[in-house]
């Protein structure tokens, strides 16, 4: 009898931490607000067709360099490999949320190559980082402590609001992409 009340006790124990290790799961799985919303404005702004990753760059005002030779543009359609992103929560300062800050974050887009379309063709596999153009920009960047990329997101939760969402990377229909040869 009590042989039988262990290996029942050994039973329930093992169930029970079973079942708490898939609480634990299905907790993990659960995205934070931050997560959501990063993962809103990239669905929104970067097309999966295939396997790879379109978006519109389009700035009036910057530049970026597409590859090693200094080729640059306002305004192309790239094409990117494995791309994904990384969140980074940060701290808000008591300063901050005086202000009404309630939550920042950093979010860096990567990927392995990219190549973008000149209006006629598209250009070799790149496998640099895209950068903004130009001294100021970098300086700019380099004095607000953040990288100069076009492919960094500051997102910032101020007074209920999220903002820090660049607007320069514009999702494009599958079925309007030049021919991928």
């Amino acid at each position: 009898m009590a042989h039988r009340n262990t290996i029942q006790l050994v039973g329930i124990s093992f169930l029970l931490a079973f079942a708490l290790s898939l609480g634990v799961s299905c907790t993990r799985l659960r995205k934070t607000e931050e997560e959501s919303v990063v993962q809103d404005w990239f669905d929104k702004s970067f097309a999966r067709c295939g396997t790879d990753h379109f978006a519109r760059y389009e700035n009036d005002y910057v530049e970026i360099y597409l590859n090693k030779y200094g080729s640059s543009s306002k305004k192309t359609l790239v094409e990117f490999k494995n791309l994904t992103y990384e969140l980074e929560v940060r701290p808000v300062t008591s300063t901050e949320r005086l202000n009404g800050v309630e939550s920042k974050s950093e979010v860096v887009l990567k990927y392995s190559q990219f190549r973008y379309h000149d209006g006629s063709k598209w250009s070799p596999w790149q496998d640099i980082t895209i950068v903004f153009k130009g001294e100021m920009m970098k300086a700019l960047n380099d004095l607000l402590e953040r990288p100069n990329s076009p492919l960094y997101v500051g997102p910032e939760k101020s007074k209920g609001k999220w903002t820090g969402f660049p607007s320069y990377w514009t999702k494009v229909s599958c079925a309007e992409l030049p021919a991928l040869d």
